[in-house]
């Protein structure tokens, strides 16, 4: 299922394109065309598409994609769900959408820089959805921190001569090491986000070589490859 937030940083990203607030309701632009627009929960999403072919999509998949009202159908213009879409597919769509704004020369220079269409955009959708829920997952640990404590509190225990007192400092300390977790692991996906914003992502910190496509999707915030990663420490490069 995809959200807003997975296809969002496209409209800021994409050449030419920005994105744009009218009456409420987020939009993404290239001069004064929109290409993409959201419904005003955000559930909804509406994008250009060739109007010679988008009878085609509809029926291909009527579940999932709808044309636009009556008063509407001049424009190449189809409407989806989100829920409806995955991310990749999502981005795919606004992408396409773009296509239809800008001129060739920029789209083919995007088509040299993604041979495989927003494909190599991916990582950057699967990071921002673990870093939504790693940050979900924080939150979460930072409750069950809290309640620890405030039964520590509570109990005014003792924990060298009180078996509960010991049950709530052991369970303190493991709240604590997996809120530290957590946090390391929100900063390795900003790092890893990064390295796709540089165009360093996949790319071994430590030989320079490609990570390997398995590695990657076991681990996306891999800095270094499989080979190196076996290296011990002290004998890296």
């Amino acid at each position: 299922m995809a959200t807003v937030e997975d296809v969002r940083w496209l409209g800021s990203s994409l050449e030419r394109s920005y994105e744009v607030f009218v009456r409420g309701r987020l939009k993404f632009r290239v001069g004064s065309i929109v290409y993409v627009a959201f419904s005003l929960d955000e559930t909804e999403m509406g994008f250009g598409f060739p109007k010679e072919e988008r009878a085609a999509l509809v029926a291909s998949a009527p579940d999932t994609f709808r044309l636009p009202r009556e008063s509407e159908m001049r424009f190449n213009w189809v409407e989806s769900s989100l829920a409806a879409l995955d991310p990749v597919e999502a981005c795919e769509l606004v992408v396409d959408a773009w296509r239809l704004c800008v001129p060739k020369k920029v789209s083919a220079a995007y088509d040299l820089r993604h041979p495989g269409g927003p494909g190599p955009d991916r990582p950057r959708v699967r990071l921002e959805a673990e870093h939504r829920q790693t940050l979900a997952r924080l939150a979460d640990l930072s409750q069950d921190f809290d309640a620890v404590v405030a039964a520590s509190r509570d109990t005014n225990a003792d924990d060298e001569h009180d078996p509960e007192g010991a049950t709530i400092a052991f369970e303190r300390s493991q709240v604590q090491a997996l809120v530290r977790q957590a946090r390391e692991h929100l900063a390795e996906i900003e790092a890893a986000m990064e390295r796709v914003d540089a165009g360093t992502f996949g790319t071994c910190e430590d030989c320079g070589q490609p990570i390997g496509a398995g590695r990657l999707d076991a681990r996306p915030v891999a800095r270094t490859c499989i080979s190196c990663a076996g290296k011990p420490r002290g004998r890296r490069s």
